[in-house]
């Protein structure tokens, strides 16, 4: 939710896409996502930690729940 990761969600977003943000930090994530601002209907944000193979079941989960399908996944780290 930071430098490469971020700058990938503005472009795919300024693209037309939905993209859900995730990181550890919520003060970064409450940054990131101000900083997405113009696409506040196309973005969304979870905090949690990517080695948590619950939490991230939990999102992969929610995104198909929500959304149908997956289309891109990208990792930053």
């Amino acid at each position: 939710n930071s430098g490469i990761g971020l700058a990938t969600a503005g472009a795919l977003l300024s693209q037309g896409c939905l993209v859900r943000i995730t990181g550890r930090d919520p003060a970064t994530m409450d940054n990131a996502l101000a900083s997405l601002t113009p696409w506040s209907d196309a973005v969304t944000g979870q905090c949690f930690d990517i080695n948590d193979r619950v939490r991230s079941q939990e999102f992969l989960d929610a995104i198909r729940n929500e959304w149908g399908t997956m289309d891109l996944l990208v990792n930053c780290a």
